[in-house]
């Protein structure tokens, strides 16, 4: 029946006090910055989401990082090229606001939709007070502490997101057979989009099953139509998931009353969550082999007790409250352990995986307020869910930026490996290299098969050079776990630097056949092939980490080596350009682009031509002035090195080289004032030298001062006696050679 007059304004008011609260718990994440749980990986270290040229389509045809979720990166694969910021040429850095706005809004969407099912599935008990109960239960979902990781974590994004779709096609699907029609067709297209945003909403058909039955009785035929479809199409998504994501394979395997155990400890902890919500962070540590050495745990106990609950339900005939019980394990069922799945090496329960299951809470509390008898109520179930939000604002805040968040996760789990890996990485990058090995060996000590901890390590020590360190630290990583490919690709590392190719070569190769999309391998191929004196197939090595990231800047580098090697300028110089961020024909970029030719072993008039190019540009360090002004005289250009040596020494070049070249020159063309101020100043900058007596001997000498040319040469010798030159001038002059 529609809705109208007063009962309408009613409504529209509750739903704007539902946002309105919703929105204020969950603000501060507009705020939030990235974190280093996750959203490096697929979001501000994305090659495919900050390169200059995003790749729409990888997403949908193969998975990213083992995901298959396409609908999820086209949402941020938009949000970046809308939003992103350039920080150089064609070099892009992502803003996490955006994100997390999207984030936000996909809840409070996801809540208002909840706002109306509830509506929906209260009609029947012919309440006055629905409007009321909706809010008060819909409230419960948007702002309930275990919300938080969903909304506040922006790779998370996949959960929000795919849970609205999944709830909207629910809200879509008709309650009775009369309303079939394109909006049942709309039901499908949102549960298969929902689907692609995140599998894990296969779960979705059964949920919206069980809700129907418990508010409209036994199914139709057409019920069952419905969620045939949707099971279809759940099971076709399932398939494609477990094959881009399989499942680990666990240190331990378990039996089945093991696995029983662990999926009713998980599910005691759940409604301990909901019930009493006072910790949260994404990491508890609940793996099966600890869960299973705790023996009798109180989240067992309640997982017992709610299995009893809903044999109670069913044995006394309170059919509704049961079928809705069993929605909360049958949303949670995939992920509380009966199946193995990849984050149980982590934990098997975390927060956002109770994200759906919230609709459960919601539902009862909804149906509490909307019952006559125990409506009065209404003030305390809307006041424990204020408390709900406030405790929200406290949790919120452990998602600003990672150093709260991984602090927050040890006040929770000191037995967080990967709290105590990611602040050690913190420190390190702040350059606190011996703090943040203390932090790694913490991660180690509470978890020795923590890889990513011994690799960190061995990093320290290779930036240091300690290179016997850091083998041994990368060494213990592979032993931690022998199919880690970072291990393997740094052990390949330490042999390249050790200078043992062939090695270094056959631990690249296997991490490459192991996955090919492992980018720094195929660098590190080519660093390798060039040593070996293949540059063709460096190049080819080179160009095989770009496909894979596309914004690999020493991979760009050293395909812009292998091309100016075979003279392949143009193309060169476009890759420099891309890999330092530096516009062509500019003062900076053609200093690196004479670098480059100068370690690809490039002919030395290119080399200097470019070097030409940079002085003529406005580039005037007296270094390299110095240098290229002496290049200039080994390459016949005398004219030209004049001036650039002029140039050098009115900058501040002190290089007795370049001071005794120009002297030289000053000396043919016989501008002998400018040869004596020379002299003078090489003699008592470079007094210890034999070089500058030696040409302030020949000057004396030109100008008939025999006795100041022979005392000159005298020093020359007394400094270094087999300085040859100024043997053979001593000789021309008379005097008595010092014995060699």
């Amino acid at each position: 029946m529609t809705e109208r007059g007063p009962s309408r304004s009613r409504t529209w008011l509750a739903l704007a006090l539902l946002l309105a609260a919703t929105y204020f718990v969950h603000r501060s994440a507009l705020d939030h910055e990235f974190v280093s749980w996750d959203d490096d990986i697929n979001l501000y270290a994305n090659p495919n989401l900050i390169s200059g040229d995003i790749r729409w389509k990888l997403s949908w045809f193969e998975p990213y990082q083992g995901m298959w979720i396409p609908v999820t990166y086209s949402v941020w694969s938009g949000i970046a090229a809308v939003t992103r910021e350039e920080i150089g040429l064609e070099d892009y850095s992502l803003v996490p606001e955006p994100f997390h706005a999207a984030n936000l809004a996909f809840h409070l969407a996801t809540t208002a939709l909840v706002f109306f099912l509830l509506k929906r599935w209260l009609s029947s008990a012919g309440s006055a007070r629905i409007n009321l109960a909706a809010l008060t239960g819909a409230l419960a979902f948007g702002i309930h502490p275990i919300q938080v990781e969903a909304v506040h974590w922006a790779t998370s994004m996949k959960d929000t997101l795919s849970v609205f779709l999944a709830v909207a096609s629910m809200a879509c699907a008709p309650t009775s057979p009369t309303r079939f029609g394109g909006r049942l067709f709309f039901a499908w297209c949102l549960f298969a989009l929902a689907l692609a945003a995140k599998p894990a909403v296969v779960v979705v058909p059964v949920v919206w099953l069980l809700f129907s039955i418990a508010d409209r009785g036994r199914p139709a035929l057409w019920t069952w139509l419905h969620f045939g479809v949707q099971l279809a199409l759940a099971g076709l998504v399932a398939v494609i998931a477990r094959s881009a994501q399989p499942a680990r394979e666990a240190a331990t395997s378990f039996g089945l009353v093991e696995r029983l155990v662990v999926t009713l400890d998980s599910l005691g902890f759940y409604l301990l969550q909901v019930l009493t919500p006072t910790a949260f962070c994404p990491d508890y540590g609940r793996t099966p082999e600890w869960v299973l050495d705790q023996g009798v745990t109180a989240p067992l106990l309640v997982g017992c007790g709610f299995v009893a609950l809903l044999l109670g339900c069913f044995a006394l005939r309170k059919w509704r409250a049961g079928v809705v019980l069993l929605v909360f394990p049958a949303v949670l069922g995939p992920v509380l352990g009966l199946l193995q799945f990849s984050h149980q090496s982590i934990s098997t329960v975390t927060d956002r995986y109770a994200y759906l299951a919230m609709l459960v809470p919601a539902y009862f509390l909804a149906r509490l307020v909307a019952r006559p008898k125990l409506g009065r109520a209404w003030p305390i179930a809307l006041g424990l869910t204020v408390a709900c939000g406030w405790l929200s604002l406290g949790a919120g805040e452990s998602w600003q930026n990672t150093r709260a968040l991984w602090e927050n996760v040890i006040r929770v789990n000191p037995r967080s490996a990967s709290a105590w890996t990611n602040l050690g990485f913190e420190h390190e990058r702040a350059g606190r290299d011996e703090q943040a090995i203390e932090f790694y060996e913490r991660a180690i000590k509470v978890s020795p098969t923590s890889v990513l901890a011994y690799n960190n390590i061995g990093n320290i020590h290779f930036r240091a050079e300690r290179l016997d360190q850091a083998f041994k630290a990368y060494t213990r990583a592979r032993r931690a776990n022998p199919k880690d490919l970072h291990a393997r690709n740094n052990l390949g590392a330490i042999h390249h630097r050790r200078g043992q190719l062939a090695r270094a070569e056959a631990l690249f190769k296997e991490v490459v056949e192991l996955n090919p999309n492992f980018a720094p391998a195929h660098q590190n191929r080519g660093l390798v092939a060039l040593e070996l004196g293949e540059p063709e197939l460096a190049e080819l090595y080179f160009s095989e980490a770009l496909r894979v990231d596309p914004g690999f800047k020493r991979a760009r580098r050293g395909l812009a080596r292998t091309q100016a090697h075979r003279g392949a300028d143009s193309d060169a110089r476009s890759n420099l350009s891309l890999a330092m961020g530096l516009e062509e024909d500019t003062a900076e970029f053609e200093l690196e682009w004479a670098a480059l030719l100068a370690v690809a072993e490039c002919d030395a008039d290119a080399i200097r031509a470019a070097q030409v190019r940079v002085y003529e540009l406005g580039w005037r360090r007296p270094e390299f002035l110095a240098q290229l002004g002496l290049s200039l005289v080994e390459g016949g250009q005398p004219a030209l090195a004049e001036s650039v040596l002029e140039d050098a020494l009115e900058h501040g070049a002190v290089r007795l080289d370049a001071r005794l070249a120009l002297a030289r020159m000053y000396r043919e063309s016989e501008r002998w004032d400018e040869v004596r101020q020379l002299l003078i100043a090489a003699v008592r900058d470079d007094s210890f030298e034999p070089a500058p007596w030696h040409e302030l001997a020949l000057y004396h000498r030109h100008n008939g001062a025999t006795e100041k040319a022979s005392e000159a040469v005298r020093t020359a010798l007394r400094l270094d006696p087999d300085h040859a030159p100024s043997r053979e001038l001593a000789t021309e002059l008379g005097l008595k050679l010092p014995p060699k």
